[in-house]
């Protein structure tokens, strides 16, 4: 049994066309890695029990289908670990507030226009961060907060020529967990991304995320102004034939409104992506698919450091 185990996964590494040329469907699996390290100064929003720097591992994979000669139909998942680490407590003690993991399920559809394409979806994230608890006996513990988020969205991309695409992102998340204290309600975001295409294996990349929260204190109160989320991607894409290799750095500003904090972070990410399956689906909405914004991390940092 082991062997045959290993026969399949080197077959899917070595190469993935042969395992599924056949099939219908169009996907890609990426494992992706990096770091996040966030400045940490007397006017940050990171208590000293609370992480500011993490290591984020995700397993993504997307399947799709061509559904009509002009409309194709997807699904994707994510799951990811953030290993919060740096804080300033006892090592005993595990990091308060912090990002530990999130999952997400995607799906929607995507309609060509010619030149431009259409894409409507809805999101589901399942988030968590670590709450270590209020006593000294809670300390040793490791407790968890989770969330339920789910949102809509609307993404559209036009080619610019033969080796440019502009893609815009907007969407609304809401938070379907209430609690007893202050917390964030409903989420705005929007995101501008550009792909310029260099040569047959290089694809350049940039993109920027705008979050925007608002905060519930009781049911019977109104929402107020939340706190604020920021992020700037450069990346750098190579095309192996069966692979895909992406290197990219990342820079994020949080603004805490409640007690006018600032934090800025940088973060680099390296990933590995396999596509597979049929070339039905349009490349432009293999893009689409592949650089919506990711919100399970940005997500769980204004719901946890920062709330």
């Amino acid at each position: 049994m082991k062997l045959l185990v290993r026969f399949l996964f080197s077959l899917i590494l070595i190469h993935p066309a042969i395992t599924f040329s056949e099939n219908k469907y169009s996907g890609n699996f990426q494992i992706k890695y990096g770091a996040v390290d966030f400045h940490k100064t007397d006017t940050s929003i990171f208590n000293d029990d609370e992480a500011p720097n993490y290591k984020p591992f995700s397993l993504q994979a997307w399947i799709a289908k061509k559904y009509t000669s002009e409309i194709d139909i997807f699904l994707m998942g994510k799951i990811e670990t953030y290993n919060p680490h740096g804080t300033e407590t006892p090592s005993l003690y595990v990091a308060d507030d912090s990002p530990d993991l999130s999952i997400v399920i995607d799906g929607g559809i995507v309609k060509n226009y010619g030149d431009f394409s259409v894409e409507i979806g809805s999101k589901f994230i399942r988030n968590r961060i670590t709450s270590r608890g209020g006593g000294e006996n809670d300390a040793f513990k490791r407790p968890y907060d989770y969330r339920r988020i789910l949102g809509v969205y609307l993404n559209s991309a036009i080619n610019l020529g033969n080796n440019n695409t502009l893609m815009g992102t907007f969407g609304l998340l809401a938070n379907q967990k209430a609690y007893g204290k202050k917390h964030i309600d409903e989420i705005v975001y929007a995101q501008i991304f550009y792909n310029h295409k260099i040569n047959k294996q290089l694809d350049f990349k940039i993109s920027r995320l705008s979050f925007r929260s608002a905060l519930k204190d009781k049911p019977s109160k109104p929402d107020e102004s939340g706190h604020d989320l920021d992020r700037t991607s450069v990346a750098m894409t190579y095309d192996m034939n069966n692979y895909l290799i992406e290197a990219g750095v990342e820079r994020y500003t949080i603004r805490y409104k409640i007690k006018s904090k600032i934090a800025d972070g940088d973060a680099f990410f390296l990933s590995l992506s396999i596509p597979f399956g049929s070339k039905d689906v349009r490349k432009r909405h293999k893009l689409m698919i592949e650089n919506k914004p990711s919100l399970g991390f940005v997500e769980n940092m204004l719901s946890g450091p920062a709330e």
